[in-house]
């Protein structure tokens, strides 16, 4: 899938939104690394969640703009309009917590590094 933006943008824009979206979350404290990604699947205690660039996130009910992994820490900044771009902290997602990543533009789904260990029901 090519990289996009969810708002009404075209690709020229939304390279722009994204390279200043960095740009911001660098200056709060939140660097991250170049690559972009597209949905991260995790654990939230038993259940298994999803986060995709253009869906809602359940909590706020906002869609998700952007997905960046940092560059400094075990996680991955998960930006809304109202966490993490206008207003607040990205969303946390743990890197211990994600069994998948799926990045724009990438053939397959990488697996990070801890996704070998499975939950299972007590």
């Amino acid at each position: 899938m090519n990289f996009f933006v969810p708002l009404d943008v075209g690709p020229s824009k939304a390279e722009t939104l994204w390279r200043t979206a960095r740009d911001l979350l660098d200056e709060m404290g939140f660097p991250t690394r170049e690559r972009r990604i597209h949905a991260l699947f995790f654990w939230r205690g038993e259940h298994q969640r999803v986060l995709q660039v253009g869906l809602d996130e359940e909590l706020s009910g906002e869609p998700v703009l952007m997905i960046f992994q940092s560059s400094n820490a075990p996680f991955y900044w998960v930006c809304t309009m109202l966490n993490g771009l206008v207003d607040g902290s990205p969303i946390a997602v743990p890197e211990s917590e994600v069994v998948c990543v799926m990045g724009f533009d990438e053939d397959k789904a990488a697996k990070p590094k801890s996704a070998g260990v499975q939950r299972r029901r007590a």
